[in-house]
């Protein structure tokens, strides 16, 4: 965290903090392409086919900038496989539970996906834990549960907690891929991972919408077209691209520590896009959940750290 605070790693903070503020936007979009009454699949299927473009050009750029470090045909399945868990039917579960949950509670139970993997690699990795961990996983569990107090109260809402659900599991799915990462971003590089982790996405997406005839782009009103536009360049290539180049320079676990930003982030494009109410509940919430989140990130478990020192290794090798 100290190396933050140093002048020559300042740029490189502030490079992070533009992809959490871009990334943070996506829920919104989302919510607001909703508003269409456009199915999850073919909103997936728009952003993508927008976002393959800038995919397909950066990873032939980078494999032939690198021509000599070539990846091998086992580690590129294990990285499709975990994609299709961790990227594809995460995704999947996240959109469909949006479409009940207010983008920024979406948000916050997302953000709850540095705990889970803390618990399976306690669980599975066999890492040590400490007490303070503990501690700081009760805490942003307290504080989603402040977040939603004002949900216990309310009647009929069933199918709020249909989606909550949804993106619970949607946090784990994506926290298992994030534990079964770890040596595959060591040998690939996070760069060639993460593109092809998100051609997986891609092409998994696009098959399903061609099964359920949702692979169409006619027919939308022009703000459709323009928010999928938006959410697939800046609120997924962009960022993705931002963040992994923070983490060759300051490494995840900082760069995890100033996405803690995310959250309130999405709190205020929900209110000024999308007129979703501010509570007195989610402000607070809000902050427990970031302060038990930075607790994890602080600690020697933190998950999925790649240093730059290994990344540049790798890429002269």
């Amino acid at each position: 965290m100290n190396q933050l605070l140093r002048p020559q790693k300042f740029t490189y903070g502030l490079l992070a903090l533009a992809g959490v503020v871009l990334f943070s936007a996506k829920s919104v979009f989302a919510k607001m392409i909703y508003a269409y009454n456009v199915h999850p699949v073919a909103m997936l299927y728009l952003r993508m086919m927008v976002a393959l473009p800038f995919l397909l050009a950066f990873y032939f750029w980078y494999e032939n900038k690198y021509p000599q470090k070539k990846a091998h045909w086992r580690d590129i399945l294990q990285v499709i496989g975990i994609s299709l868990i961790g990227y594809y039917l995460s995704g999947i579960l996240d959109f469909i539970g949006l479409l009940y949950v207010e983008a920024a509670i979406e948000r916050l139970i997302l953000f709850l996906y540095p705990t889970m993997v803390l618990v399976l690699s306690i669980l599975f990795l066999r890492k040590e834990a400490k007490l303070n961990q503990f501690i700081a996983m009760i805490v942003s569990y307290i504080g989603l549960l402040v977040a939603f107090a004002d949900k216990l109260t309310m009647s009929n809402t069933s199918m709020f907690w249909f989606g909550v659900v949804l993106i619970v599991l949607s946090s784990f799915l994506y926290a298992i891929f994030l534990t079964l990462a770890d040596k595959l971003i060591d040998r690939l590089g996070s760069i060639r991972f993460t593109t092809i982790a998100c051609l997986t996405m891609t092409a998994s997406i696009v098959i399903h919408a061609f099964i359920t005839g949702k692979a169409h782009f006619v027919g939308y009103p022009s703000q459709v077209y323009l928010y999928s536009f938006i959410m697939g360049v800046f609120s997924t290539v962009v960022p993705v691209f931002m963040f992994n180049y923070a983490i060759e320079k300051l490494g995840s676990t900082n760069v995890s520590i100033i996405s803690c930003a995310g959250p309130i982030c999405t709190l205020m494009y929900s209110a000024l896009l999308i007129d979703e109410p501010i509570t007195l509940y989610q402000i607070v919430g809000t902050l427990i959940v970031m302060a038990g989140i930075m607790f994890v990130y602080k600690s020697k478990t933190a998950p999925v750290e790649v240093r730059s020192s290994d990344y540049r290794r790798k890429e002269n090798d």
